[in-house]
């Protein structure tokens, strides 16, 4: 507090003299007050320091001092007091520092302290400190001195051993003031202890010096205590974590220090823990345990002072742990069967980091993979099975784990045999013949040595007929019929046969067998004979001897299978059929004597091995009649007329047949029908193949006559019966021939309309190809053999098809010969598409001719034209709604400013032999209502591109030069196509109606800016000659108005720092501008209103009389060019002095007048007039005084300037300005004032003198 007080009061006194210096010197002495006050703060600072060194006892306790951290601290640890402190962290000092030392304490505490005849004794314990380290005393017999002290490392007298020990009592007693576990007597107890360790005797008498001196002795004790993990080697698993206890119960107090195994190493009480990874290694774990002291134990030594020690982390106690690190694992595979019995020889694949290892296993069934690194995937896959044995390729997936064996159990089938036996037929294989069956059969398998497995029976199975038993093991064995099947004879034969291994890859090995077995077969024979000859009865012949007959087919035909076995007869007519299989047979005459019945088939069964079955078998001669029906050649129905007239002729005879006539004993070679349309003849015709021509010699009316005769044979199938024969008569058909026309382009011209050019195609007729018609009666068609041929109405068919005539390139068309008799309509059907279909049908009637013309003909023609086309593009136009926010406010509408399009052929077009270029005008429309209509026009009957352009936008609006194209294609046959085209679409007739977005081609409004520039006029002063005015300063700032024609304000601006200003996006049409604000107000209002006219092509200004001011033409021009200058005249005024007498209000002539403005500047000079007025023009606005400068003769100056303002265009500011006469004067009147300031300002000296004084001999005595 004292300190402190001396301090507050030198600040006081030195603050004073500065507060002195600044109030006597004021600002131009402060620098010698700073000077002042730094020397005095210096000379503060000495004092204070000598009266700490002079007077210790006197003052209190110097402050704790906060030491930064820096690098080489610690943070301290706290810890329990009887082992390790609070970790005590000093700077280290180097070697030769010095540092400051200081008895920071005393402690009162009575000792001696003896060693070799050398006694000292005291009443206090002095506590120490080094650089606020706590330090003890290593000379007892010596006195402490503050003052600087030098660091050892060593000290004379001193053993390494003494000072180990030294420092082991200084780590674990005491660790000064303000640390944990700091008393007086735990401090006085160490101190003891140190001399003690240096051969010191100590007599002291102090309570409970004998608990602290064991307290201190068990810390060092259990810092001396190692680790019971010392040295020792313990192996660790990857992954897994192991912990080593330290039984001696000291290890929490270890740090690691390095960790040589990258496992991850800690301690966690009294036990270190590591959790290796993969990436560990063997190594050495280092620990250590450090003393409470950081740095170095130090001896500090000053001259004339006892040396003090302090302690340091000197050879700290270090211990190693050393680890195994086990990384790998090991795989071990297992094979067994599904009775569990272990597999040997089974071959593994096992997969892992991209390397692979075959492995085989062993008698046990085992397979082994060993080493490999923990968390490695290993893939294991059998490559091949043992022998017997069916593969299992699943594979199985493992991860190792560290000092593990992982096992996988894969699994195997035995492979098993399956015997099949496959019976077949010895000659036709899986075949059975005749009625016999492979089915059926009864099979015993046996082993090789005669053991019986078991019986199956055969049947029908995947198209052959087999049997089969499962589930054997491999071997030898044979099979045996039991039973044979229906039809084949018992084979007692063995069948052996061996099942072998069949390899890995299947579960059963298969073994057929075939059995091959003799079907049962028989024989038939016997005789051919004739019932008579086939000539006439001969008398020379005995009628009862029947005639053999050679050369006839006997054949016998299976019941079951359907296969003939044939054989001939012999010259005697015998025959023989050998070697039949096991059957039923049916016994047919499958070619017999000409003129002669076949036999009636019979059967015969074969069921005995080599029996033969005896026959006798007789044939008939054949006979017929005819019947003869006369049938129209299509319907093959009968005519029903009389009167169609026939001859038979006999070719073997050459001859007309000749017949007795029907009820009649009279003869005729002429047939006619009756008038049900059929004749059939009185008698029988003999046996003959093509023998007789039946020749028509008069056909029925609406037929043609058959020219051929039709042939015809008595044989075999018409014995005894009636020969039916149809006689076909054609009837008379025609054909129509068509002729078809067809509108197309044939020719170009050019023409003027109101729109301009275009090129005008013009149409004619022309032979139409590809057009397609029906055929229909106009009434029902019947023939005269009461078909009707064709329904009114429906159209003829071909083949169930409607007939389609189609007209050739040259316009024609001819149907086939298919139209009976009658009257018909040809329907169009199909036309090329662009072609108007013809809607009302084309008349004609086929005639009959009579029966010698094969065909009649009808001729017709018919016109068609195209399709008549509507393009339509719809169309909208901006317009202005409104203005806002300085923009006009656009909406669209339909259009409707009378805009013209043209449409134009986007590719050329070859009309005839004229080739119409691209982008040809073919025809103009004018838009109305938001639609351009081209209607009902014509276009070339191809497919086409086109597209509809904008020629003619009219005044307000820009002109589109977009193409918006179409396609003109040809799809129907309607009257009219409609062509819909939008802005980035287009549609034709219904596909118009489909959801979807359309754009509309759309007229954007033409819009322009309108620039121009504002000047105002500026005002010079030329000093003495007034102001000089010029237009020359940019008018910036200056706010404008522009109004529509109703008179409506729609935008605002305001010129830029250029004097610029623009009306933005101005579509056509009249404006009016005016000025509503100037730039500022020293420039007057342009009130005048200039009328603006905007069109495409000009932008004109007019001012308020009419007068065009300037014309601009519209450009595509960026650039900006102002359309007219506007001037601001300068705001100016005149200001009127008058001058006058103050007493008595005479005017004053001749004063010298100046007006100043508010620099101070003159902007003119003068002379009142004879009427004591002074007058100034042209006076721009601002601030200025009139100041006199000469007084009429016999006056005083009027100093007072006399202030005015110009303000306002073209203002007269009048001043009044008076003058006072001079006085008289008079010698020896005081001035009291004069008095007072002579006063003043000696006191002013004599004051500040005295302070100067002041300053000067504080300076003198300092």
């Amino acid at each position: 507090m004292k300190k402190e007080s001396i301090n507050m009061r030198k600040k006081l006194s030195q603050l004073t003299t500065i507060i002195i210096l600044f109030l006597t010197l004021n600002t131009t002495f402060v620098p010698s007050a700073l000077a002042v006050s730094d020397e005095l703060k210096n000379e503060t600072q000495e004092q204070v320091i000598e009266t700490e060194t002079s007077h210790p006892e006197t003052e209190d306790p110097p402050l704790k001092q906060e030491v930064n951290e820096s690098d080489n601290q610690v943070q301290p640890e706290d810890t329990d007091l009887n082992t390790d402190k609070t970790k005590i962290n000093y700077p280290i000092i180097g070697y030769n520092t010095r540092s400051t030392g200081v008895m920071a304490d005393k402690f009162p505490q009575y000792y001696v302290a003896s060693r070799n005849g050398v006694v000292a004794s005291q009443s206090v314990f002095g506590y120490f400190e080094v650089d606020g380290q706590v330090a003890y005393c290593v000379q007892p017999d010596v006195l402490f001195a503050d003052g600087n002290f030098t660091p050892q490392t060593s000290f004379a007298g001193i053993s390494e051993s003494q000072a180990s020990r030294v420092n082991e009592i200084v780590n674990f007693g005491s660790g000064g003031a303000g640390t944990a576990g700091f008393s007086r007597e735990f401090f006085i107890t160490t101190q003891v202890m140190v001399w003690e360790a240096l051969g010191w005797n100590i007599e002291i008498s102090m309570p409970g010096l004998a608990e602290y001196r064991n307290q201190i002795e068990n810390a060092i004790n259990h810092y001396q205590t190692i680790p019971s993990i010392n040295q020792s080697t313990q192996s660790v698993v990857v992954n897994e974590k192991s912990s080593f206890a330290d039984t001696k119960g000291v290890l929490s107090h270890y740090r690691i220090a390095s960790d040589g195994t990258n496992s991850g190493a800690k301690i966690n009480g009294n036990a270190l823990e590591v959790t290796p990874k993969v990436t560990s290694t063997n190594g050495t774990i280092t620990l250590v345990r450090d003393r409470p002291y950081s740095g170095s134990q130090y001896f500090w030594v000053n001259p004339g002072s006892q040396t003090v020690t302090t302690g340091g982390n000197n050879n700290p106690i270090t211990i190693r742990v050393n680890l195994n690190v086990i990384k790998n694992g090991h795989v071990k595979l297992m094979k067994k069967r599904e009775d569990g019995e272990l597999i040997p020889g089974a071959i593994f694949r096992l997969t892992y980091n991209g390397q692979t290892k075959e492995v085989t296993t062993n008698a046990k069934g085992e397979a082994e993979l060993k080493d490999v690194l923990d968390g490695t995937e290993v893939t294991v896959q059998e490559i091949k099975a043992a022998y017997g044995y069916v593969i299992n390729r699943t594979p199985q997936k493992v991860i190792i784990k560290a000092n593990k064996t992982a096992t996988l159990t894969f699994n195997n089938k035995r492979q098993r045999g399956v015997a099949r036996i496959h019976k077949k037929d010895s000659e036709t294989g899986d075949h059975p013949q005749g009625a016999a069956t492979l089915n059926g059969a009864v099979y015993g398998l046996f082993k090789s040595d005669g053991t019986k497995i078991k019986s199956i029976t055969l049947s029908p199975k995947a198209g052959i007929v087999q049997g089969e038993i499962k589930d054997l093991y491999l071997g030898s064995y044979y099979w045996l019929e039991e039973k044979a099947p229906v039809g084949y004879n018992l084979n007692p034969n063995k069948i052996p046969f061996t099942i072998e291994y069949a390899g890995q890859e299947v579960a059963e090995s298969i073994k057929m067998i075939e059995a091959k077995e003799d079907v049962i077969k028989g024989n038939i024979d016997g005789y051919k004979v004739g019932n008579k000859t086939l000539l006439n009865n001969d008398l020379t012949i005995n009628p009862d001897i029947k005639p053999p007959l050679s050369n006839v087919e006997i054949t016998a035909t299976s019941k079951t299978t359907g296969i003939a076995y044939s054989t001939l007869t012999d010259k005697d007519g015998y025959f023989i059929l050998k070697q039949l299989p096991y059957d039923t047979y049916k016994i047919t005459e499958t070619k017999g004597k000409e003129g002669y019945k076949l036999f009636v088939p019979f059967e015969v069964k074969i069921e005995k091995q080599g029996y033969t079955h005896h026959y006798v078998l007789e044939d008939k001669v054949i006979e017929s009649k005819i019947q003869v029906f006369k049938v129209d050649s299509e319907t093959n129905k009968t005519i029903p007329r009389s009167g169609a007239k026939f001859k038979i002729f006999d070719r073997k005879a050459t001859q007309w047949v000749e017949m007795l006539k029907p009820n009649s004993v009279e003869k005729t070679t002429i047939f006619e029908t009756n008038e049900e349309g059929y004749l059939v003849t009185s008698e029988m015709l003999k046996w003959g193949e093509k023998r007789y021509e039946l020749h028509e010699i008069e056909a029925p009316e609406g037929y043609v006559l058959a020219k051929e005769p039709v042939v015809f044979s008595v044989l075999e199938m018409n014995a005894d019966g009636i020969i039916v024969i149809k006689f076909k008569n054609d009837n008379q058909k025609g054909k129509v021939n068509l002729h078809k026309n067809i509108q197309q382009a044939s020719e170009v011209k050019e023409k003027d309309s109101e729109f301009g050019k275009l090129t005008e195609i013009n149409y004619t007729l022309q032979n139409g190809e590809g057009f397609e018609f029906k055929i229909r009666p106009a009434k029902d068609i019947i023939t005269p053999d009461g078909t009707v041929r064709y329904k009114k109405g429906e159209f003829i068919q071909v083949d169930k098809t409607d007939f389609i005539l189609k007209t050739d390139a040259s316009g024609n068309a001819e149907s086939p010969e298919f139209l009976y008799i009658g009257e018909y309509e040809l329907v169009e059907t199909k036309a090329p598409y662009g072609v108007v279909k013809l809607k009302e049908p084309i008349k004609f009637e086929i005639k009959y001719q009579g029966q010698l013309i094969d065909l009649t003909s009808a001729s017709v023609k018919a016109d068609n034209y195209l399709q008549k086309i509507d393009v339509l593009g719809y169309k909208q136009q901006e317009t202005v709604t409104e203005w806002k926010d300085n923009s006009p406010v656009i909406q669209l509408e339909a259009a409707n400013n009378g805009q013209v399009f043209a449409l134009k052929n986007t590719h050329e077009l070859v009309v005839g032999d004229v080739a119409i270029p691209a982008d040809t005008t073919l025809n103009y429309a004018v838009v109305k209502d938001g639609i351009v209509k081209f209607e009902d026009i014509l276009l070339p009957n191809v497919d086409g591109n086109y597209y509809i352009q904008e020629v003619d936008s009219k005044a307000n609006h820009i002109l589109d030069t977009h193409h918006y194209p179409f396609e003109y294609k040809a799809y129907n046959n309607e009257d009219k196509q409609t062509i819909h085209v939008w802005k980035d679409s287009f549609a034709v007739d219904k596909n118009a109606l489909t959801k979807q977005v359309r754009n509309q081609l759309i007229n954007e409004l033409f819009k322009t800016n309108v620039s121009f520039k504002k000047i105002n006029e500026s005002a010079t002063l030329k000093p003495n000659e007034g102001y000089v005015y010029a237009y020359d300063q940019v008018g910036k700032g200056a706010t404008f108005e522009l109004l529509d024609e109703a008179g409506k304000v729609i935008q605002t601006t305001q010129t830029d720092d250029e004097g610029m200003a623009s009306w933005k996006e101005l579509i056509v049409g009249t404006y009016y501008q005016r000025e509503v604000k100037p730039s500022d107000q020293s420039h007057v209002l342009n009130t005048e209103k200039l009328k603006i006219i905007v069109t495409k092509e000009k932008i004109s200004l007019f001012n308020e009389k009419g007068t065009l001011l300037n014309e601009m033409d519209v450009t595509e021009n960026e650039e900006v060019f102002p359309l007219i200058e506007l001037k601001n005249e300068h705001v100016k005024g005149i200001v009127e002095l008058s001058k006058s007498d103050v007493s008595t209000g005479e005017v004053l002539p001749n004063t010298g007048i100046k007006i100043l403005d508010k620099d101070n500047q003159t902007v003119v000079e003068g002379r009142t007039d004879e009427n004591g007025k002074f007058t100034f023009e042209n006076l721009p606005d601002g601030e200025y005084a009139f100041v006199e400068f000469d007084a009429p003769e016999g006056y005083l100056i009027d100093e007072t300037p006399v202030l005015f303002t110009i303000k306002n265009h073209g203002e007269i500011v009048k001043c009044q300005m008076t003058n006072k006469r001079k006085p008289l004067v008079s010698s020896g009147v005081n001035n009291p004032q004069v008095t007072k300031l002579v006063l003043g300002s000696l006191m002013i000296s004599a004051i500040s003198g005295v302070f100067v004084f002041e300053r000067i001999r504080k300076r003198i005595k300092k």
